[in-house]
């Protein structure tokens, strides 16, 4: 049996809205900050920082009122008391807050690309040169079997440095971050109080997120200079003379140090370090020099 039916109100039109704009109309970064507060196990605090990454990701108003509120700060001491709870995936949070990674246009791509097919020709004709010369003294040589052996082995000698060169086109395309949150990495990151009871794989690790940045070809002036108006060295100089951190944390952060040597010291930098080594010389203690024991002299 046919049926009619009729449709009454009017049109709406639905569109999504991300979580970083649902949540100001809830309490903005507050909410997020009280929810990492409250954490009270591991899976709770990876959704916490979850939800602040995608928050400040998703609305840039979030990441003003996190400077307005000290949010970086609050979430510092939050995290010290939470710091049993914290894992390397909490961190791989932090440090997708901290940077972002980079996209090359398709020109660049290009540009790139069309350097390595140089190169690769380059080689391709310096081999072909050399097994001309080979042909021409197919005498002294020896038997035609050794020079197709000559050949086959240049032949992969080219393959193997184009899998290399494009083994290291694509190292250096999925490894470009750009530091996108300084305050993310001076009030948190670089907060030696909250990182000094974390277990020592994930310091390491941290101090390992730093190095690449400053290391990296890509991006590397920007993400130096940022770092250093935020104070990177003297911050490192800080960690350097606490007496709580253990060792393998003290040497990857003289290995970041050289890092940084390597671009040369800035003079406001280089003062730091002098006032550091005057700061922390610790001269050994003078040997007391043995007494020459004289014997009386007698009366002749």
């Amino acid at each position: 049996i046919p049926r009619f039916g009729r449709l009454h109100g009017d049109i709406s039109i639905c569109s999504p809205c991300v979580i970083g704009d649902s949540v100001r109309a809830v309490g903005g970064m507050t909410v997020v900050l009280a929810l990492v507060e409250a954490a009270n196990t591991r899976d709770m605090l990876h959704m916490a920082l979850c939800l602040l990454a995608s928050a400040l990701h998703q609305n840039p108003q979030n990441v003003q009122d996190m400077q307005v509120y000290r949010g970086y700060h609050l979430l510092a001491l939050f995290l010290h008391r939470r710091m049993t709870l914290f894992d390397m995936q909490s961190l791989n949070i932090f440090f997708q807050i901290a940077a972002c990674e980079a996209s090359f246009s398709d020109k660049q791509k290009a540009q790139r690309t069309q350097s390595v097919l140089s190169n690769r020709i380059t080689v391709s004709e310096a081999t072909c040169d050399d097994g001309a010369m080979k042909f021409d003294d197919l005498s002294s040589v020896g038997s035609h079997g050794d020079l197709m052996e000559d050949f086959v082995e240049q032949k992969d000698l080219v393959s193997n440095i184009s899998e290399l060169e494009n083994a290291d086109l694509q190292q250096e395309n999925s490894n470009c971050i750009v530091l996108s949150n300084a305050d993310m990495v001076e009030h948190v990151l670089l907060d030696w109080t909250v990182w000094v009871t974390a277990p020592i794989p994930i310091q390491i690790a941290l101090l390992g997120f730093l190095e690449h940045l400053v290391s990296m070809h890509w991006y590397r002036n920007h993400n130096l200079t940022i770092l250093r108006q935020i104070n990177l060295v003297q911050h490192l100089l800080v960690t350097l003379q606490r007496g709580d951190v253990e060792v393998p944390v003290l040497e990857k952060l003289v290995v970041l140090l050289g890092v940084i040597l390597e671009d040369g010291f800035l003079v406001t930098e280089l003062e730091l370090v002098v006032k550091f080594v005057i700061m922390t010389f610790d001269p050994p203690e003078l040997t007391q020099r043995r007494q020459v024991t004289r014997e009386a002299m007698g009366k002749h």
